[in-house]
């Protein structure tokens, strides 16, 4: 019997043996280490396939740190399952609680087509950004979804590992690449460089001011912020490992108009929130299936008003007040898993998802 999962540090597709504890990854050559949940799993079923929510491939010089999620059950199902299903004819795929403002794209390589649409940005004049994950393409979309530009980011050794990516109000994008912070002119897709020479970050977000928040967990539970000239502001190690006894192998950082930043432990199943001089002030959340806990978030998101948005692989996108309190999830049974989330300046939430299409919609209203 043969088990198929995604590898932690690429996001290639992995098949071995139930009886095998390690394998290494044909595409990014990591030693991956075999959920034990999965080795262990003997009944007769269909095919359980687990995929992070967001998968970043550390430096050469950072250690690759592989390590399973957990699968969680209900009712013998698997919580986390995919399907692949789309919006035809520019029909909207969203229904319920939540009505599409916008839909667009599909698969394919021409303009206005995806191919491995994981991250998604708006700039402070609504210009949609959309990234792949490995073929290292950006496309430029303005506020009605029609297409006007794109660029390709160059990896390392020809390899591309787009792991995060987050545009400045005044139209600059950054991105995470291979454990890099680069930075481009959205208007024209020239490169502006890297911003840090610190290496080894697997998400980031900028901020209302230009400041630019990173996060790393291939070389530890380290948290950063930068001047948009590459000043280093903060630097915490073992930010959330301090706070939650436990350090966060895969976190995702946002930050709201105080300066206050926002932690979403994908691991830990928690948001832990920090102070603008990084001083641990509370957390909330927790792992789990019920209203206000998390199975498989993949995103964190802060509008103006402080609402704290967090997809998860349940269909929704569950509510915060600005004090953390659970105010309510908002249903999205457009059948895929949404990789990327960002609040325009409209305030709507842009979502790209697992069905090739960005999907707009409006903010939580109570």
């Amino acid at each position: 019997m043969s088990v198929e999962f995604k590898c932690p540090s690429c996001a290639g597709d992995l098949s071995v043996k139930s009886d095998e504890k390690t394998t290494t990854c044909p595409y990014c050559g990591s030693s991956v280490l075999v959920p034990d949940e999965l080795r262990e799993r003997t009944q007769i079923g269909p095919t359980v396939v687990v995929e992070t929510a967001r998968t970043a491939r550390s430096a050469a010089s950072c250690v690759i740190v592989a390590v399973a999620l957990g699968m969680l059950l209900i009712s013998g199902l698997t919580v986390f399952l995919l399907t692949n299903a789309g919006s035809k004819d520019g029909e909207s795929l969203l229904q319920g609680d939540a009505d599409a403002v916008l839909t667009f794209g599909a698969e394919g390589t021409g303009h206005g087509y995806f191919s491995d649409p994981r991250h998604i940005a708006v700039d402070g004049d609504g210009h949609i950004y959309v990234a792949d994950y490995t073929t290292g393409r950006i496309q430029v979309f303005d506020g009605g979804g029609n297409f006007l530009r794109q660029w390709f980011v160059e990896g390392v050794n020809d390899e591309v590992y787009i792991s995060s990516m987050d545009a400045s109000q005044g139209g600059i994008v950054y991105l995470t690449e291979t454990g890099r912070i680069l930075a481009y002119d959205g208007a024209t897709g020239d490169p502006l460089g890297m911003l840090t020479d610190i290496d080894g970050f697997s998400d980031l977000f900028v901020t209302e001011d230009g400041d630019v928040l990173a996060a790393m967990w291939s070389c530890g539970d380290r948290l950063c912020r930068f001047a948009p000239d590459g000043t280093a502001e903060l630097d915490i190690t073992g930010a959330v490992d301090e706070a939650a006894g436990s350090s966060e192998l895969s976190p995702l950082v946002a930050a709201d108009g105080t300066g206050d930043i926002f932690v979403l432990g994908t691991f830990n199943g928690r948001v832990f929130r920090f102070d603008e001089d990084g001083a641990f002030r509370d957390m909330f959340g927790s792992s789990g299936t019920e209203p206000g806990q998390f199975g498989f978030p993949s995103d964190i998101s802060v509008d103006g008003r402080g609402y704290v948005y967090v997809p998860d692989s349940g269909g929704f996108i569950s509510v915060f007040d600005a004090s953390g309190r659970f105010l309510d999830r908002i249903d999205l049974p457009f059948y895929d898993y949404v990789y990327g989330m960002d609040v325009g300046p409209d305030g709507n939430l842009y979502l790209v998802t697992g069905g090739f299409e960005v999907v707009v919609i409006p903010p939580y209203e109570g």
